[in-house]
């Protein structure tokens, strides 16, 4: 993995004065980044296999990717609370439940409308402890008062939520990014994403300083990733910069471009963050 020129984590600390985010037995916000894990299958029962090949691997939380789930199966919410039991009885972590769409760089071919209606389910009848949902209409939908609603009704329902933007081809600029972590803290996510696309190295660059400009601002923890193989330097040193949350490839699944294996990711932050871990145990 290429390292990101003019970085000096002696200088830059990741603890930023963020909010603390207790999910289950996991406390996010808090100490290095924390891994999370991908299952992206296209039925239940391989999800299930996903699931038993990472119960050995060193991630803190999971992210199930249903939009792999083939025939509209990302639909039947009985089937998939079936699911989520199976995996809890055999791991404490907690689950991500996540419908990526296709303007989002993910699998699900749906409407604007398709897609707020399977969020409302997910978000009311759903056994997952956390919801992503994608935070920006790009139908120029009903827009930002819906995903509020649709967060506001999660949190209702006891969930925490992510509400997330991802851009798989190019980095908005240092504002925007700025701009847009701050509107998805406003309409109601415990923890914003922004995931984006460098086409240069000055793309990671931006992405890192718009971070720590959000980290200063934000009151809460967030998520600030650059993507690709350009982008990976960010996976590992995000918590200088304030993100909370890193992802890394299962051992037959990448989910997104430039991710890390878990295992290699793990050893990656506990080097990197090697002096934070030595203080925290002191």
């Amino acid at each position: 993995m290429r390292t990101a020129p003019g970085m000096d984590r002696k200088k830059e600390r990741h603890a930023l004065n963020r909010k603390v985010i207790q999910v289950q037995d996991l406390r996010i916000g808090e100490g290095i980044p924390k891994i999370c894990a991908g299952i992206a299958a296209a039925d239940f029962d391989l999800a299930l296999a996903q699931h038993q090949a990472l119960l050995e691997e060193p991630a803190d939380l999971l992210e199930w990717r249903l939009d792999y789930l083939v025939a509209g199966k990302y639909s039947d919410i009985d089937q998939i609370n079936a699911t989520l039991a199976k995996i809890a009885a055999a791991d404490t972590r907690p689950v991500i439940l996540t419908l990526r769409t296709e303007n989002e760089g993910g699998m699900a071919k749906v409407s604007s409308r398709e897609y707020r209606e399977l969020i409302r389910s997910y978000a009311t009848a759903g056994d997952a402890a956390i919801i992503d949902i994608e935070a920006f209409d790009k139908e120029n939908g009903p827009g930002r008062e819906v995903v509020a609603f649709l967060a506001s009704l999660a949190h209702e329902n006891g969930k925490t939520v992510i509400l997330s933007n991802h851009d798989f081809t190019m980095t908005p600029p240092r504002r925007e990014i700025i701009q847009r972590l701050k509107a998805m803290a406003d309409m109601g996510a415990d923890i914003p994403k922004a995931a984006y696309m460098p086409n240069t190295e000055d793309d990671v660059h931006t992405l890192l300083a718009a971070a720590m400009d959000a980290s200063e601002i934000l009151p809460v923890p967030f998520i600030a990733l650059s993507m690709g193989e350009l982008g990976q330097p960010s996976r590992v040193c995000g918590g200088t910069f304030g993100s909370c949350i890193t992802f890394g490839a299962s051992p037959d699944t990448e989910t997104a471009p430039g991710q890390i294996g878990i295992r290699a990711l793990r050893d990656h932050l506990q080097q990197y963050y090697q002096e934070d871990l030595k203080g925290s145990n002191d």
